[in-house]
């Protein structure tokens, strides 16, 4: 069967996720414990981006149940303005085989993302990150180079950033849509598809 695995933040949609959700959060449910996680996490998590490596902590989701965040997610998406990649959608949705979405973005938000827009029909399986020990440690985070570990040479691949260039280059078929300068010339040089 053929694989295609998609990225999600400003390829799928047209914005990164959780990094408007987190906005939304300061706004609305911000606490003092909330800000003394985040001065822990922030600068290593920082450190680890620069590297191009996985995240290992995650500040907002400390001591949040699953019907808490549910609740905070309803209240965001209700406000937020994060449009769908038509042609991306359009691409995924007319491929015939197994379809991944690999997000860096909180899995539980990325599915009620795509059930608030009536598009969990569209993944077969969806791949981001995950939290324990009370949601503070990233148990996983699929970001950049640690990508590779969730995937096995997919015969398709849609990326936007230079972070992605790790796992299309496993792709038999990488495609880049919306893409930054770095993945742009990347693309060029190795003949890669744009949508």
């Amino acid at each position: 069967m053929k694989v295609l695995v998609c990225d999600f933040d400003e390829t799928f949609i047209n914005q990164d996720l959780e990094l408007e959700f987190v906005r939304f959060y300061k706004k609305k449910y911000l606490k003092p414990t909330d800000i003394f996680f985040a001065s822990i996490s922030i600068p290593i998590n920082m450190i680890s981006s620069f590297l191009e490596v996985r995240s290992l902590f995650k500040a907002w989701t400390v001591g949040k149940d699953k019907s808490c965040m549910n609740e905070m997610f309803a209240a965001f998406f209700e406000q937020s303005n994060i449009q769908i990649n038509q042609s991306v959608f359009n691409f995924v949705s007319d491929f015939e085989g197994s379809r991944i979405l690999l997000t860096g973005c909180l899995e539980e938000l990325a599915i009620a993302f795509l059930k608030h827009n009536n598009l969990d029909h569209v993944f077969n399986k969806i791949i981001g990150a995950k939290t324990t020990c009370n949601g503070f440690f990233l148990q996983r985070h699929p970001f950049g180079r640690s990508k590779l570990k969730f995937i096995s040479s997919p015969d398709v691949g849609i990326g936007n950033s230079k972070l992605d260039r790790y796992f299309l280059s496993e792709c038999k078929n990488p495609i880049i849509t919306n893409p930054d300068k770095e993945l742009e010339l990347y693309a060029e040089k190795y003949g890669w598809r744009e949508i």
